[in-house]
């Protein structure tokens, strides 16, 4: 594992990572590992490749048939892969803005479809990995 150290942080926030840590009298890299891990807590969804997600979704799917499965999936995967290339969070904006991109490939059915998919996915993904402030 690499040394917090060797990360090439500013060294004013190292300062000060220091100083809070003798303060609360704990080692510096525990100190960072604490505010990272209370991070990445806080932002899951950051930290979650395309697959982790859809095999958490695809447990929710349950009692679909096998091809509405793959179907809803396949969708799925193709707006979480526009959203890490557009680098936007899954929302219902991101949402609007990705049937924008694909509406002159596919017909009006499968656009209206995929809006439907995508607004049941969304408003899981949020409950699960989107933590409210």
């Amino acid at each position: 594992m690499v040394e917090w150290v060797n990360l090439n942080m500013d060294p004013y926030v190292v300062s000060k990572v220091i100083t809070a840590s003798k303060k609360l009298g704990v080692d510096p890299s525990e100190l960072v590992n604490k505010i990272l891990g209370d991070w990445v807590d806080q932002n899951k969804w950051l930290a979650l490749s395309v697959d982790e997600v859809l095999n958490e979704y695809e447990k929710i799917l349950e009692g679909y048939s096998k091809n509405t499965k793959k179907n809803k999936l396949k969708i799925v995967r193709s707006f979480l892969e526009w959203c890490e290339t557009s680098k936007v969070t899954p929302n219902k904006d991101a949402i609007d803005k990705y049937l924008e991109s694909i509406s002159p490939n596919y017909s009006q059915s499968y656009v209206n479809h995929s809006k439907s998919t995508l607004k049941e996915f969304v408003e899981w993904f949020h409950s699960i990995w989107v933590k409210q402030s």
